[in-house]
């Protein structure tokens, strides 16, 4: 929901970012992510890029955590499919909202803990991540 009077589509995680032109999102129940070109005249036709995880409705917590898009135009997730924990990372195509180049990473649990927040350091080289 944009402002409180537009919904762009649903069902949806709670993951979204933007930056500068773009607001990206990642639907519940696919792997699909969403890059809505944001502009002076509104929010524009989303490109969508089926690519990394299902963010599954078998389990809650696949919908829950961040996603930060870096300074140098690289995508991060935080997912947890019910089990285990992943960050995972892909390319942010500015020109189109194309999300390419898709790796993951295993973060161990500790005490049964979910991954939850990232955040990248100011030049964007390095990635934080909460549990």
């Amino acid at each position: 929901v944009i402002g409180g009077k537009n919904t762009l589509y649903i069902p949806a995680t709670e993951r979204l970012t933007g930056y500068a032109n773009w607001l990206i999102t990642h639907d519940y129940g696919n792997s699909a992510f969403r890059a809505y070109p944001v502009s002076g005249t509104g929010v524009g036709a989303p490109t969508i890029s089926d690519i990394g995880s299902v963010h599954s409705v078998s389990t809650n917590e696949s919908a829950k955590g961040y996603m930060k898009l870096g300074p140098r135009n690289l995508l991060a997730v935080a997912l947890n499919d019910g089990s285990n924990n992943f960050v995972e990372l892909f390319d942010f195509v500015n020109t189109t909202g194309a999300i390419t180049n898709f790796r993951s990473v295993t973060i161990p649990s500790i005490g049964g803990t979910q991954v939850y927040g990232l955040e990248f350091s100011p030049g964007g080289r390095k990635l934080y991540v909460t549990m």
